[in-house]
């Protein structure tokens, strides 16, 4: 009897678990307004993604667990990139190798600083570099930067070749894909589920505390005439602001706000003012580029900012997976979130790391029966 699984939700997440299942011989069906279209503004936090893998410089006092969830996730990086690459566009889904972190003033740089202590708590010591060693290995960087870090471990994903790779391989595998968004869970008897929609989940399980977080992207393209983009992600705080900077093959995505309560779809005046200026603070050259698009999608985060991956029970379904909540971290996670759905799906025997991965991500941890 062929195993069927319906999955609701073509971001990252959805698309990372159909992949991985239908290579373990599930029969999938994902289901997601946007497939076979641009996404409608503020849709899909997957489409306007700047795609850093950075468990270590998004790390902060008191998120521990969400930082080891990071750390599991991108050692499955090299692998899974490796994978895709020959479903990617250009052949590859990465778009850098290493992240910079600057502060353009000294109170940015002890601003900082917690974060690196977070990092040195689970065995890694990077030094503070002076500016003119970063500008050794970006010349671009403003001359006037205080300092900062290399993290030769955080490398960048290219989001929209990697849902293109990821959509390429699942349909190789037989996947079905539908463009609709059911406005309730499936039917018992039809299977089982996986709720991946994103900041969509409570519409499907309002049980959940997943809220909507808007975040603005910003893609500068170059030209013959520009300085050629950065080879590596370049993270700074300019004036108190966080600005991320990651290279594509033909500019820049500039990023990204984070907007608590603001349900517009549109990008505000505001935040691409704040988001040049604060650009071109860290990268001069990026005053000559061309500003292509202003985009904004909205990320599904929770209290605590871990993921939830984990079985529900809601009325009328048969067994219902959920995966959602990533916020920042949706390409990050998504291959040890793939992983660890399908073992699930299969009630299969994990290791230790993958059991605490696991209770971490628990939606039990929200859930009072």
């Amino acid at each position: 009897m062929a195993r069927t699984l319906h999955i609701l939700g073509a971001g990252v997440i959805g698309l990372s678990i159909a992949w991985r299942a239908a290579q373990r011989g599930w029969s999938v069906r994902i289901s997601d307004q946007t497939l076979g279209s641009t996404p409608p503004p503020g849709v899909s936090a997957s489409w306007v993604a700047g795609g850093m893998l950075a468990p270590y410089s998004e790390a902060w006092p008191g998120h521990e667990p969400l930082l080891r969830l990071g750390m599991g996730s991108l050692g499955r990086w090299p692998g899974f990139a490796a994978e895709l690459a020959g479903f990617a566009p250009a052949g590859t889904v990465l778009a850098a190798e290493e992240t910079i972190v600057v502060g353009a003033t000294a109170a940015d740089l002890s601003a900082l600083a917690p974060g690196f202590e977070s990092a040195r708590a689970v065995g890694l010591d990077w030094r503070r570099r002076a500016r003119g060693e970063l500008r050794e290995a970006e010349p671009g960087l403003a001359a006037d930067l205080r300092g900062g870090w290399l993290l030769p471990e955080e490398p960048a994903a290219d989001n929209r070749a990697l849902l293109a790779a990821l959509t390429a391989a699942a349909r190789s595998l037989g996947v079905e894909f539908v463009a609709e968004s059911p406005e309730q869970l499936p039917r018992a008897g039809t299977g089982r589920v996986v709720v991946a929609a994103g900041a969509g989940t409570p519409a499907l399980l309002p049980e959940l505390p997943v809220r909507p977080v808007k975040g603005e992207i910003l893609r500068l393209a170059a030209s013959p005439k520009t300085v050629p983009p950065p080879r590596r992600t370049i993270r700074a705080l300019v004036r108190g602001r966080h600005v991320y900077l990651v290279p594509r093959r033909d500019g820049v995505v500039v990023g990204a706000t984070e907007l608590e309560g603001d349900e517009r779809t549109g990008v505000s005046a505001q935040a691409v003012a704040e988001l040049l200026s604060d650009a071109i603070a860290v990268l001069p050259g990026l005053a000559d580029y061309d500003l292509v698009e202003a985009s904004a999608g909205f990320r599904p985060v929770t209290p605590d900012r871990c993921p939830v991956l984990g079985w529900v029970d809601p009325a009328g379904a048969d067994r219902c997976l959920v995966a959602t909540g990533h916020g920042r971290d949706g390409m990050l996670l998504a291959p040890l979130t793939a992983e660890l759905a399908v073992d699930l799906l299969e009630d299969a025997q994990v290791g230790e790391p993958e059991r605490e991965a696991l209770r971490a991500m628990d939606p039990a941890r929200f859930l009072v029966r």
